[in-house]
């Protein structure tokens, strides 16, 4: 059932079993995965069904002088299935060394375990239509090829997948689950502030339009994403909790984390016949799948390291591609017209795809690609064919937590009153040396194995440079995570193992703002793991009160 602002009453007040705040992949697939038959439940989605410019700048943030982030408005989607709608579908698992203790990691550890995860990753795999999780390749797949052959050894492996899911817009995979009679959606509502006593949580203030109404809940769930979700439990301070909620050990917000990643070299493999780089299906389920070179947790622990993938893409420079660059170039012109219509008008951008057109070899690549890019199991992207002059070295790397890398209330206010976040990010000395080690022995051993030529030669200082510049220009590439860490105490995080915040009997957290590391891993697969996880505890919970009832 949707309610919009002219079915709601100022200062009205609702009443639900379950108050799921947000709308984005954690929240809508918990709503999925509730017995919701027996359950009322009210959705607060924090914008409208579609992209609205007033809703969008109410992401607008601070940046903290000299930090190097992308502005807090980007990467991040006010409406109806929020980030979800622009997904691009890679599934990654965490590894188990992810949720160990690691002593040359500080604030590593996680109060689970993978096994505790390894159910919910197989159930992610059949909501999102992917290949099924496995723990030693991440997806099951029978006789796998290295990516380069000979490369794989003791420390390093091109056995760790990548799976891609064809579900790529949350709001069209669920929308009608919204029209369920005990299910209420108030349209383009937002919450303002959650009132807790010392124990739970009363109510929830929120606003639709000019109106401002509460709702009552036996149970309250955030999820609003890992910027969205600190805001709003500072913003909710007060007499009970004077820091804000699930704020006593002046955690709220800090440990903010990405990925650090891109393109750093260039590179020939010289037995073209024998690189095993690029998608291929699951026999079983069709979803697509890539190999990426995963140093292995021996190699992480000798040099104490964080954790990291590589893989074979596209060049920065579409020239170092050779004439297969001229393709990727038509791609970008074909891209930048369906993102924007007024450039069919643009005589320069269709002056140039056209000509690019004319060549028939780019032609028919070009109509293939556009015909996997349109079925529903798309292919992800395009990655350069084997003539390809070079390919580029793109890595993923462990943010390691920060305490200091953090999210705060500014003075400055949005159009609701509510103090807009701003962000101070750092970096420990970690990472840096985790990006320089595990390039090192990659370029080392591809140069001793003579199996790769790179375009331009780097001795240590060179590259050690390069590397550094590359932090510089840092992009959470829509990553938000570790601000409402999980743990087994109060005094080391927000909420416990099943996502409640401590303290607080009633008020739940899900996403990735959850997790105490990052990984190297995509968080989106290990969000929804999490989501399922969540809705059979509330589950179990509310089928145990109906039995006492």
């Amino acid at each position: 059932m949707i309610l919009n602002s002219s079915d709601i009453k100022n200062n009205q007040i609702l009443n639900a079993d379950i108050c799921l705040i947000g709308s984005g992949p954690a929240i809508l697939t918990l709503l999925e995965h509730l017995n919701i038959k027996k359950l009322k439940i009210i959705l607060i989605p924090g914008g409208k069904f579609h992209y609205d410019k007033k809703n969008q700048k109410l992401y607008k943030g601070i940046l903290a002088k000299n930090v190097n982030h992308e502005p807090l408005i980007n990467n991040r989607h006010r409406e109806f299935g929020g980030s979800g709608n622009y997904w691009g579908g890679r599934c990654v698992p965490f590894d188990e060394i992810d949720f160990k203790k690691r002593k040359w990691i500080k604030h590593s550890g996680w109060p689970l375990k993978l096994r505790d995860l390894s159910s919910y990753y197989n159930k992610a795999s059949r909501y999102l239509k992917i290949s099924k999780y496995n723990n030693n390749t991440n997806f099951y797949i029978k006789g796998l090829n290295p990516m380069i052959k000979n490369l794989d050894d003791k420390k390093l492996t091109s056995k760790k997948l990548e799976s891609w899911s064809p579900v790529l817009n949350f709001k069209k995979k669920l929308k009608k689950k919204i029209f369920s009679e005990n299910i209420i959606l108030i349209n383009n509502s937002h919450l303002i502030k959650i009132d807790a006593n010392d124990k739970k949580v009363n109510n929830i203030l929120c606003k639709v339009q000019d109106k401002k109404f509460n709702v009552l809940s036996k149970k309250y769930v955030l999820g609003c994403g890992g910027i969205e979700n600190p805001r709003i439990l500072l913003y909710s301070k007060n007499n009970y909790h004077p820091r804000g909620l699930g704020n006593a050990a002046n955690l709220v917000g800090r440990f903010y984390m990405a990925h650090h990643s891109g393109i750093s070299l260039n590179l020939n493999p010289k037995d073209r016949k024998n690189i095993f780089y690029n998608y291929f299906k699951d026999s079983k389920g069709g979803a697509y799948l890539r190999n990426r070179l995963w140093f292995r947790e021996n190699f992480q622990k000798k040099n104490k390291v964080g954790n990291s993938i590589f893989f074979l893409n596209y060049t920065l420079n579409s020239k170092d591609m050779g004439a297969q660059g001229k393709l990727f170039e038509m791609l970008i012109l074909y891209k930048k017209i369906i993102s924007n219509k007024k450039n069919l008008c643009n005589f320069n951008i269709i002056s140039k795809l056209i000509s690019g057109l004319c060549n028939i070899h780019n032609l028919k690549y070009f109509i293939k690609f556009i015909f996997f890019r349109l079925k529903k199991n798309r292919l992800p992207s395009l990655l350069p064919g084997e003539l390809s002059k070079y390919f580029g070295l793109y890595y993923q790397i462990e943010h390691t937590p920060c305490y200091y890398s953090r999210l705060t209330l500014d003075k400055k206010k949005d159009a609701f009153g509510v103090n807009m976040i701003k962000l101070n990010l750092k970096f420990n000395k970690v990472d840096l040396k985790t990006i320089f080690k595990t390039h090192s022995y990659l370029m080392d051993k591809m140069n001793t194995l003579k199996i790769v030529d790179f375009q331009k030669n780097y001795t240590s200082d060179k590259l050690l440079r390069m590397l550094k510049k590359k932090i510089k220009k840092f992009n959470s590439n829509a990553h938000h995570i570790g601000t409402t860490r999980m743990s087994f105490l109060k005094k080391y995080g927000v909420v416990d193992k099943n996502l409640k915040v401590f303290g607080i009997n009633n008020l739940f957290i899900v996403g990735s703002s959850t997790f105490p590391t990052s990984s190297h891993a995509n968080p989106t697969y290990t969000i929804v793991a999490l989501s399922i996880k969540l809705s059979d505890y509330l589950n179990k919970f509310f089928m145990k009160k109906n039995k006492k009832n």
